[in-house]
């Protein structure tokens, strides 16, 4: 992201100066570094993957095991679908979080750093200036995202039921065949499966919010960013190669928090699913006395 600055310092310096040596070695310096980032990224990704992949591997395990040693009268008060979800859905979404997400949020937020310290350098007033709505701004979108969190606790809670639903319909197939019942139990999974869209629908929309406040924000801090750093440079405070620079920073300062953003939603999935595999996690084991004597137990996961 050093890009800008090399543009900014190559039109100061070698541009308006005539010298092209400048300009080669601004263009020699911009190929190392993008070499140098590549490898950086193809590390950072491969690392991440194969240590996502391995928390989950060792959680499904874990998971599965604790399962097998809860007590009997657990899996007469949960469906089997709910179970079942847990050990595969979930598990799969909090993968996201470890091989997708996470990576994205970190690498992003090291990139916005940089371009911040970059702007500051060329001009903290016109930093200040620029960014002065970003507060409100992730204040919005915080409200947002805690909203979809909710939306999204309330979806699992419906692909549960309704996993539970098919699974009890496939285990007594024959009986529904004999009574002949299948268009009545038809119906029932339509309803269940409504709802699971309804609310899929709704995050969905509540997501899509997020878009309109991020171009708003764009368009003012860019607009801001023109105009002040337009005066700077008419009363020589700021030289056109570092205002192009600012610009191009501004520019490239708006893609990685979108991309924040648009993780944000994978994110709060994840931490969804999260919650529930620890739930699952929770529960008390089947024990020597247990087996003896009646225990209490925590009751009904959704």
């Amino acid at each position: 992201r050093l890009l800008p600055t090399l543009i900014g310092y190559g039109i100061d310096h070698g541009i308006l100066k005539g010298n092209r040596s400048v300009l080669m070695n601004v263009a020699l310096a911009y190929l190392v570094m993008q070499i140098i980032y590549a490898l950086c990224e193809f590390s950072y990704i491969y690392f991440f993957q194969v240590f996502g992949n391995r928390i989950l591997y060792f959680i499904r395990e874990d998971l599965l095991l604790h399962v097998q040693r809860l007590p009997v009268r657990y899996f007469d008060k949960n469906p089997t679908g709910r179970i079942v979800t847990r050990l595969t859905n979930d598990i799969a979404n909090l993968g996201e979080l470890f091989s997708d997400s996470l990576a994205n949020v970190l690498s992003q937020t090291f990139i916005i750093i940089a371009i911040l310290v970059a702007m500051f350098l060329i001009s903290p007033k016109l930093t200040a200036a620029t960014l002065i709505l970003t507060p409100p701004f992730l204040w919005i979108n915080y409200q947002i995202g805690e909203k979809i969190r909710i939306i999204l606790r309330e979806s699992k809670k419906r692909l549960s039921t309704m996993n539970s639903f098919v699974t009890e319909n496939i285990n007594g197939i024959k009986v529904i065949q004999l009574y002949n019942r299948t268009e009545r139990n038809l119906q029932k999974f339509s309803k269940f499966s409504n709802r699971y869209s309804e609310s899929l629908l709704h995050s969905i929309r509540v997501y899509a919010s997020m878009q309109p406040v991020m171009n708003l924000f764009n368009a003012v801090t860019i607009s801001i960013a023109l105009y002040y750093g337009g005066f700077l440079s008419q009363n020589n405070s700021l030289a056109i190669g570092s205002l192009v620079a600012f610009l191009m920073h501004v520019q490239d300062f708006i893609p990685p928090l979108r991309e924040i953003l648009e993780k944000f939603q994978q994110f709060q999935n994840s931490l969804t699913s999260a919650e529930r595999v620890f739930q699952l996690f929770d529960e008390i084991e089947e024990t020597s006395t247990s087996m003896s004597a009646p225990q209490p137990n925590k009751g009904q996961i959704s």
